[in-house]
């Protein structure tokens, strides 16, 4: 059986890159209760950071109203500057990177994670020689799971869906892969039990980063 071989790659960040450390359920109580201050979400309604969000940029997209893609982006921007602070770059995640570059397959990031933190992370953890392209939540606008942030990452790389691979740690990443129509592997210990990923199907699941290697050498087809 012949290797499999991805005219590009595109990774998540937190989760699959680096260590999971946003303080997720805290970013999204002060999101919504934010929201439902600003009347776009009823008082009480939860939901998860990327929902918020894309419910924000629906207001501003529907009725011209940005208060609620301001006020969130101010937020988000806190929680990320607070993870990284604790971001550390997973186990072979660098070597891992650099191998695959060596190929001369194309690498991309695509990431909840707004432009200043990711900026700052890819900086100071030493990943940002190893990546073509950066696609953060300021880029994309809408958050995954929508999969505005794949298919810019896609356009920008003269890639098409299927030429393209999709690796990140969480539902949130499968459903973007899915909405875009590009395979997905997932990487165990992110955002997301083991048990809800094997649920949700992904077409790959690999224990770290250095896995990608031996799935790309292995020939599986998604």
């Amino acid at each position: 059986m012949t290797a499999v071989h991805p005219k590009a790659l595109i990774f998540d960040f937190e989760g699959t890159l680096v260590d999971f450390q946003w303080l997720l359920a805290e970013a999204e109580a002060e999101g919504a209760a934010v929201l439902a201050n600003l009347g776009m979400i009823p008082e009480g309604q939860g939901g998860s950071y990327a929902d918020l969000m894309n419910i924000a940029w629906r207001y501003q997209e529907n009725f011209g109203r940005s208060d609620g893609v301001a006020a969130l982006s101010v937020i988000y921007d806190r929680y990320d500057a607070d993870a990284l602070t604790r971001w550390q770059v997973r186990d072979g995640v660098r070597e891992t990177l650099k191998e695959i570059k060596s190929r001369g397959i194309f690498t991309g990031l695509v990431s909840n994670v707004g432009t200043a933190g990711m900026s700052r992370a890819l900086e100071s953890l030493g990943l940002g020689p190893f990546l073509d392209l950066a696609v953060s939540r300021n880029d994309a606008r809408w958050l995954k799971p929508h999969p505005a942030g794949l298919q810019l990452v896609c356009r920008r790389l003269g890639c098409q869906a299927k030429e393209v691979w999709y690796v990140g740690d969480s539902l949130d990443d499968i459903k973007a892969a899915r909405n875009a129509g590009i395979p997905v592997a997932v990487v165990e210990g992110g955002q997301n039990r083991l048990s809800e990923i094997r649920e949700a199907k992904p077409d790959w699941i690999i224990v770290g980063l250095p896995d990608l290697l031996t799935l790309l050498a292995s020939g599986q087809e998604p």
